[in-house]
């Protein structure tokens, strides 16, 4: 179970990239300007290049596994408490 869950939270922070196939992308263009967003729609077909480039070389293995690391263990704390709440 473990490992199910640090491998779905690992891909719920993938999916928050900021590269055009990704969820990540749709949320940094509701942030930007009309202008900046025609000017990157201009670069929008490259982003399946780009996130295959950075897969294949582990660019984002580093980053990745640092911060879901990290927030799984402060999920893991909160769940415990929680747990320890209900139990006593």
């Amino acid at each position: 179970i473990m490992m199910t869950s640090y491998l779905s939270l690992a891909l719920a922070i993938f999916n928050f990239l900021p590269i055009s196939p990704l969820d990540g992308s749709k949320i940094l263009f509701s942030f930007l300007s009309d202008s900046a967003y025609e000017k990157l729609m201009h670069y929008e077909r490259y982003g399946m290049i780009l996130l295959i480039v950075l897969v294949a070389t582990g660019a984002t293995s580093g980053v990745l596994s640092t911060v879901t690391g990290w927030l799984y263990d402060k999920l893991f704390f909160i769940a415990e408490f929680a747990f320890d709440m209900v139990k006593a």
